[in-house]
């Protein structure tokens, strides 16, 4: 199946760099970006942590409209580097994309094993810095939202405070792309 992929668009003039973990799928032919690392110019000490739905488009050499608004958010906080992190690696700009391949058990369970390593990092983060953390994945993936936030939700515990948008009906923190950043709210753990 080939995701509707949205064109990449520039990083705000304030990034530095911005760098993409990438993992291949061997005998599927995906390439799924597990971590996006993005550094500011100039940037403050803090590191900031936003988990969204699934990534799009931004990699190391463009960006998505969620990302950059997520990375203007986190430079008002005086954050200097940000690391991007998924529920789901599938990389698709419509939804509807990531939801029919995650119907698929066995996507369900290579999401699972991909993110792994973006779980290990926010896990290493947790225990060297307090780094702010935004969740924003909306209602997007439907029904597999909860089984795909259950390791982030192991991994930060009642650790960090969180930011989030206000929650939706189901329970998700909202969607950044599609909200007004500055109704953000905070919470001991993720949403």
């Amino acid at each position: 199946m080939t995701p509707h992929l949205a064109h990449r668009r520039p990083y705000p003039d304030f990034v530095k760099t911005a760098e993409a973990t990438t993992h291949d799928a061997p005998g599927i032919g995906e390439t799924f970006r597990t971590i996006l690392h993005v550094t500011f110019k100039g940037g403050g000490d803090g590191v900031g942590v936003f988990i969204g739905a699934n990534p799009s488009r931004a990699l190391g050499d463009g960006s998505d409209a969620t990302v950059n608004k997520v990375l203007r958010w986190f430079r008002a906080q005086g954050v200097g580097e940000v690391y991007v992190l998924n529920l789901s690696p599938y990389r698709a700009t419509d939804a509807a994309d990531a939801v029919r391949w995650l119907s698929e058990p066995e996507n369900l369970a290579l999401s699972d094993r991909v993110n792994a390593t973006a779980v290990e990092r926010l896990e290493a983060l947790l225990l060297t810095t307090a780094p702010i953390v935004l969740a924003g994945w909306g209602d997007c993936l439907k029904a597999h939202v909860k089984p795909l936030t259950r390791p982030w939700r192991r991994a930060c515990g009642a650790k960090p405070v969180v930011y989030h948008l206000p929650l939706t009906k189901a329970g998700n923190p909202g969607h950044p792309l599609y909200a007004d950043l500055r109704l953000i709210t905070s919470r001991r753990g993720l949403p």
